[in-house]
């Protein structure tokens, strides 16, 4: 995963890293992570390029947020959620292992991915900023309860 990567290629070369989620408008241009070395501060070269599968976007489900209680679950990218409203999509992994945001803060959030319609197909990961921690979730439907839930995975 592009988001252990980015934080590995940090703590290992003592360099700051930087991973940016874009949404492509799918299905034409499928939704992308990208992961950039970051050169005296600037936006060094492309390291790597991870591309989902055209029937798969960052998309939230309306089931509420992760255990972890990251953001609202409004967004489906949502990075920087205790530095202000959220929905950024870029994280800084500098050498310490933390992430980070473009101007050096503490970066906890997640990002959420799923199939348009197949909740059950719906996963997520959540990042803690200070750590550099990730946890991954999956949705799935509680028979007993009759509801969707997030557990982890």
């Amino acid at each position: 995963m592009t988001l252990r990567r980015a934080r590995q290629l940090a703590v290992d070369q003592r360099k700051t890293y930087l991973v940016t989620f874009n949404t492509g408008g799918a299905p034409a241009v499928p939704d992308n992570i990208t992961l950039n070395i970051l050169n005296a501060g600037a936006v060094g070269p492309l390291i790597s390029t991870t591309t989902l599968p055209p029937d798969v976007q960052f998309l939230q489900v309306a089931v509420g947020s992760t255990p972890d209680n990251f953001g609202t679950g409004a967004f489906p990218i949502d990075f920087n959620v205790n530095n202000g409203p959220g929905g950024s999509n870029v994280i800084y992994f500098k050498p310490d292992g933390g992430a980070y945001d473009n101007i050096g803060r503490i970066n906890n959030g997640v990002v959420y991915i799923s199939r348009v319609g197949e909740f059950g197909t719906s996963r997520a990961v959540t990042l803690y900023g200070l750590s550099g921690r990730l946890r991954g979730w999956k949705l799935y439907k509680n028979q007993t309860a009759g509801t969707w839930q997030w557990t982890q995975i």
